[in-house]
């Protein structure tokens, strides 16, 4: 697919050279699109298709000195990430490597994004210095994810990798860094990206910046689902903090987006087991926060129904003690539970 869309790219500044002038061809265009369409299922298919039986069996025959075919030498990149790999066989598997061919830096690639946060630090070290190796010997790659990883290996496969990765997310925001890097979707998500997402949230960046990037994991949030507890816990706290004029915007904010994915903490259930994952001062500031809000609400009600107008002074007791409450019950009259039911 990659040699149809160069033919395609030749074709059309060979015949611009001719015609002295930019020239395009609406079917050619259509036959590249079509081709980059192929090329990423076929991405998909390459990082999923190695399944740990073919990976023992790989294993196996390089102990015993076996030749390997067509399929196992594909499959090196996964058998050299893979637990049962020592040492040994992981320099094995390197001395197997043909690491000038595109198709095999690609494939390091994608293992080395998806097995980011399980890696030794050893191999993660190996396997980023091997393709840095590679795309700096493909001197015109025609893969156009080949083509960006060479420009950003400095970056991404630096030894500080995640670091590198979080500080343009900062800059950038995470779509457009994911759409810059033009990652294919089977390592969209995978453990180096999250890894650098998380630890955005866990470096000394701007609490704007940080929203904005939960306001964006948001639309994605089934493919940060392991992470979001993790995101809570640095995030609630990063909220109770802060003392500008944007703290309740950003609590509200934060509120909204912890509620959705992880549920109410003051009720057992599925998505109670999530917040075990968060810490217990952040789980007592976020109650905190729902008993304010409930506290606001209520008080709203009553004031609209009640009868007296003792309700100010009342207020002033409840907002008093309000730090201290973490769980609350409402009892309404008949007016106030009408009111409560049209909100």
């Amino acid at each position: 697919m990659n040699e149809i869309k160069l033919a395609i790219d030749r074709l059309l500044k060979k015949t611009g050279e001719i015609a002295k002038k930019e020239v395009t061809f609406k079917e050619l265009n259509y036959v590249k699109d079509i081709a980059e369409e192929f090329d990423k299922e076929l991405t998909g298919r390459e990082a999923s298709n190695c399944s740990e039986k073919s990976i023992i069996e790989t294993i196996k025959k390089i102990t015993y000195g076996e030749v390997l075919d067509h399929r196992e030498c594909k499959n090196l990149p996964f058998v050299m990430v893979n637990e049962k790999c020592n040492e040994e066989m992981f320099f094995k598997c390197v001395n197997h490597l043909d690491i000038k061919k595109e198709r095999t830096i690609k494939r390091c690639i994608l293992v080395f994004f998806m097995n980011y946060a399980n890696m030794l630090a050893w191999k993660r070290k190996i396997l980023a210095d091997l393709i840095i190796m590679g795309l700096c010997d493909c001197s015109h790659p025609i893969n156009r994810f080949l083509k960006t990883m060479k420009y950003y290996r400095k970056i991404v496969f630096a030894e500080n990798c995640t670091k590198n990765v979080s500080r343009v997310i900062y800059k950038k925001g995470l779509d457009r860094t994911i759409a810059e890097l033009s990652l294919p979707d089977v390592i969209k998500y995978s453990d180096l990206i999250l890894e650098s997402t998380m630890m955005c949230f866990a470096d000394n960046i701007p609490l704007e910046n940080k929203i904005a990037i939960l306001l964006e994991i948001k639309k994605h949030k089934s493919e940060f689902y392991k992470i979001f507890p993790k995101i809570a816990d640095i995030l609630i706290q990063a909220i109770d903090r802060e003392t500008s004029s944007q703290k309740d915007e950003y609590k509200e904010i934060c509120i909204d987006a912890l509620y959705e994915e992880l549920g109410d903490p003051r009720i057992s259930g599925r998505l109670f087991v999530r917040w075990n994952e968060v810490s217990e001062e952040s789980r007592g500031i976020f109650l905190s926060w729902l008993a304010s809000k409930d506290l606001d609400i209520f008080i709203e009600i009553i004031a609209k129904t009640a009868v007296d107008h003792m309700w100010e002074s009342r207020k002033k007791f409840w907002l008093a003690y309000l730090p201290h409450i973490t769980r609350k019950w409402e009892m309404f009259g008949r007016s106030a539970m009408e009111y409560a039911n049209q909100m």
